[in-house]
């Protein structure tokens, strides 16, 4: 096995392992930021939600520098496997996320459900999925692949052109 492929591969661990962080992340701070967010009162000015959605994206993006590092492993780099690595970081990040928020609602019981222990019926899997997990890979999907191009596109052309500039000032 070559060193770029092993690299994707590990690139592919990594993002399942994401998903199920980003899970925690995602719950963790979400309290957190609406207690700071009432103590400035956001309702009266929405621009100090631009720290929380940086908080929160901020862990995507990290997936994303490592998949430039991957990409940058093939020769040569070209912008499409920039794409199609950070994308595919992206997709399956997702479904590790929600794979692992059906696992939670059947073993662990979610806040949200009042920490219900749904057990392995027809119609539970069936709500689980068509619920759930569908849905949510469905709708959270489109954004990775829209997010991952943007995200693609920013680190391809914008981060060679910043370190070009700061080089002079450094």
């Amino acid at each position: 096995m070559n060193n770029y492929k092993k690299s994707l591969l590990i690139l592919l661990g990594i993002s399942f392992l994401f998903g199920i962080f980003d899970f925690h992340y995602q719950n963790t701070i979400s309290p957190l930021f609406s207690k700071l967010l009432d103590f400035f009162g956001v309702g009266e000015n929405p621009l100090l939600l631009i720290p929380l959605f940086i908080y929160m994206l901020l862990p995507w993006y990290l997936l994303s520098l490592y998949a430039l590092k991957v990409s940058k492993k093939k020769i040569p780099f070209k912008f499409k496997g920039l794409v199609r690595n950070t994308v595919l970081a992206y997709l399956i990040s997702v479904i590790s996320y929600y794979l692992h928020y059906v696992f939670l609602l059947f073993f662990v019981g979610l806040p949200n459900f009042e920490n219900i222990r749904f057990v392995f019926s027809k119609d539970n899997l069936d709500y689980a999925f068509n619920t759930l997990f569908i849905p949510g890979i469905i709708e959270w999907g489109i954004g990775a692949i829209v997010l991952g191009f943007i995200v693609s596109v920013f680190n391809y052309y914008a981060i060679p052109y910043i370190a070009k500039q700061t080089r002079g000032i450094v």
